[in-house]
């Protein structure tokens, strides 16, 4: 015999209720379980709920559960909204948490030990640049804690710790440093994060690079990370700090700086020019390193073990500093630009090397540039030789561009005779001075008993002469005298055309070389020259006397004597 029995409808309904809530009960008991661990701060409780990937990326350590207050997870009820099985095994339950029911997707494994469901992972969807996006929780949970691992490491881990949280592009260089110049960037670097209380990070993550900023007590430190085979490595970082010598635009160039200046103090103080062309500019390798006597100027040693230093950076240029008792060294560098965009490699090489007293210890402060003292004084006889023989390509050689478009680009070798002063043809019988200005340097020697200063200026490691100062052994006379032989030939060089002019009747030259007030008295009221000039060209040709600074950029020069001459 068969019973039928007919239910009333309405708990037909409620059965089938009952049914649909019964099927999200394990759902909702894992995300319960594990939010109440979280809201409860139970550490362990909380590793309980989760899968081992989870507690590896998310869970290390108990520091955890203050990085989760740092995600602003959303606090209160949650209700499940949708259960989509992925597989026997894993399950995404789309969930709606607190008051403002934002919504937070759960990713369920089934634990293979208990058979029990637990959290393998938590998005958080986002919109960014109006696309929505879902961020994974043990994904920036993971970099968290590489954050603060970072931070550990760096202020009390051993040389093989510090690397290990790096990429091996940023080990590459740090490992070559020696260990004081590491163990002094690291604690620069990370000082004022060890137990700060204000430690609150902020992320941003794209794919595999992610960057977090960390506020200082005088201003942040921002890390950049790269995702490399699963783990956050360090790639660089940047500390902004309102004192000037612990500012680090980049850990990466900063070690790059530090390594190429260490390899060329070690390198100098060997006396190993081959190994300083590697991490020299090769203008100043060729021009100061090559050709100088290493002997004759003393740098520190690659550990500076008597002194301070810090960096200085700014686009490209970066400054090695050098703080000693007696005197401060500053090697310059320049950063390599690469002609392969693929090649991301820094690269920074030497291009000088500025040596000055240091001010704290009293005494006139003199900059000394290594590039100058190398080669300054070989410059010196190499100009006195060719003006001597005349040789006026290599003259324009070893002379500034000023000096050049002045002077020398001006006039022919066959002048070279009637402008060359006869002492400047005679050997360096002594070298009285030498004064050190930066880049420039006033050399001072003995020439046919008088005083003649050679000044001599340093462009980008090239050293020439830009002007020679011949001193008089006569009592002073007019204050406005000129001895400059750059400013005193700039004049002769239109006396002799204007000059040769007359000789030749060349009355379009003669006009171009004279004033508008000597055309408009002479040239443009005669056809030929006056048989006055033709006196005059021979006045013109006795030696020069004296040249005079006048008002308004004039100057008086005179020629031969009273008795023979003219001005």
């Amino acid at each position: 015999m068969m019973f039928r029995i007919a239910l009333p409808r309405e708990l037909c309904v409620l059965g089938l209720l009952g049914l649909m809530g019964c099927a999200h009960m394990v759902e909702s008991q894992a995300i319960e379980d594990f939010s109440q661990a979280l809201q409860e701060k139970n550490y362990e409780q909380l590793r309980s709920t989760t899968s081992p990937q989870f507690k590896q990326r998310a869970l290390r350590t108990t520091e955890a559960l203050d990085d989760f207050k740092i995600l602003n997870l959303p606090k209160g009820e949650t209700t499940v909204v949708e259960v989509q099985d992925s597989s026997e095994s894993e399950k995404l339950v789309t969930v709606t948490a607190g008051k403002l029911k934002k919504k937070l997707f759960y990713r369920l494994v089934r634990n293979e030990k208990s058979d029990e469901w637990v959290v393998d992972d938590v998005y958080i969807r986002q919109r960014k640049d109006g696309v929505k996006v879902d961020k994974s929780i043990a994904e920036q949970m993971d970099l968290l804690l590489n954050v603060r691992e970072f931070l550990t490491v760096w202020n009390e881990g051993t040389r093989e710790e510090v690397l290990s949280v790096t990429t091996p592009e940023l080990a590459e260089v740090l490992r070559e440093l020696p260990p004081m110049h590491l163990s002094r960037l690291c604690k620069t670097v990370v000082s004022e994060h060890v137990d700060d209380k204000r430690y609150r990070p902020r992320a941003q993550l794209d794919n595999d690079v992610a960057v977090v900023t960390l506020p200082r007590k005088t201003g942040k430190m921002i890390l950049s990370f790269k995702l490399l085979n699963g783990q956050w490595r360090v790639s660089d970082v940047a500390v902004e700090s309102r004192q000037d010598q612990e500012h680090i635009p980049s850990v990466m160039k900063t070690a790059t700086v530090l390594r190429a200046g260490a390899q060329f103090l070690d390198a100098y103080n060997m006396g190993d020019k081959e190994r300083l062309m590697k991490v020299c500019h090769p203008k100043f390798y060729d021009s100061s390193i090559l050709p100088g006597d290493l002997t004759t100027v003393q740098l520190p040693d690659q550990f500076i073990s008597n002194g301070k230093y810090h960096i200085k950076m700014l686009g490209n240029q970066a400054d090695f500093v050098i703080e000693q008792p007696h005197q401060v060294v500053k090697i310059g560098l320049d950063r390599v630009q690469n002609e392969d965009p693929l090649d991301k490699q820094t690269v920074y090489l030497i291009d000088d090397v500025t040596i000055y007293p240091n001010s704290t210890a009293g005494g006139e402060l003199q900059e000394m540039r290594l590039s100058m003292v190398f080669t300054g004084h070989a410059v010196l006889q190499l100009f006195r030789e060719s003006l001597a023989d005349g040789n006026l390509p290599l003259l324009r050689k070893t002379a500034t561009q000023d000096f050049n478009s002045r002077v020398w680009q001006r006039i022919e070798e066959d002048a070279m005779t009637e402008f060359t002063p006869r002492i400047m043809t005679n050997q360096v019988d002594e070298t009285v001075n030498a004064e050190y200005d930066g880049a420039v340097c006033k050399i001072t020697v003995r020439q046919m008993g008088l005083p003649v200063t050679y000044i001599l200026r340093d462009r980008k490691g090239k050293v020439a002469v830009d002007d020679v100062i011949i001193h008089s052994d006569m009592p002073p006379g007019n204050r406005n005298e000129v001895a400059s032989m750059k400013e005193t030939m700039e004049l002769m060089i239109p006396l002799r055309v204007f000059r040769q002019a007359l000789a030749k009747n060349d009355m379009g030259t003669l006009q171009r070389t004279s004033s508008s007030e000597l055309n408009r008295m002479i040239w443009s009221q005669a056809d030929n020259v006056p048989p006055a000039g033709q006196t005059a060209v021979n006045h013109l040709l006795a030696p020069l006397n004296k040249v005079e600074k006048l008002d308004e950029g004039r100057s008086l020069v005179t020629l031969g004597n009273p008795a023979f001459g003219c001005s």
